[in-house]
């Protein structure tokens, strides 16, 4: 079930994504109709929550949400490996470790050093998949 505060931890999360500067043209979003054009990279943010846990013992004890934003980036099959090591670079810095971002009263933070996970070649794509934990402790209002 999805509650306010993981929807806040959500929006932080894209928001953050969306302030990317990164000379892609197209962001593949969540839930958004989107249609790739062939032969021009884009990315693709996937927020995945994991489980939320309550480190005390009280009911009005804070709640621990932690999960991981994956970011994939595609690029043209074919295209070289450079080019998506360098924007994976610039984006894994974007996601520094300790990096806080907030959406009303809930605060979100990297809480590891993010990274890259091994290229995917596809059919039309050349897949890179960067791998981002956070966290967000929330306090009950």
């Amino acid at each position: 079930m999805t509650t306010d505060n993981e929807t806040k931890i959500e929006g932080a999360l894209l928001d953050r994504v969306e302030s990317l500067v990164w000379d892609a043209a197209q962001i593949a979003w969540p839930n958004l109709k989107f249609t790739p054009t062939i032969g021009t990279k884009f990315l693709r943010p996937t927020v995945l929550p994991g489980e939320t846990l309550s480190p005390g013992v009280s009911a009005d004890t804070s709640e621990d949400h932690q999960g991981l934003l994956d970011v994939s980036l595609f690029y043209p099959a074919g295209s070289g490996a450079l080019s998506p090591q360098r924007d994976a670079s610039i984006i894994l810095k974007h996601f520094a470790k300790d990096i806080a971002m907030a959406r009303e009263d809930v605060v979100v933070t990297v809480s590891k050093a993010p990274w890259r996970e091994a290229a995917i070649q596809e059919t039309d794509w050349y897949h890179v998949p960067l791998r981002i934990p956070y966290r967000a402790l929330v306090v009950p209002s």
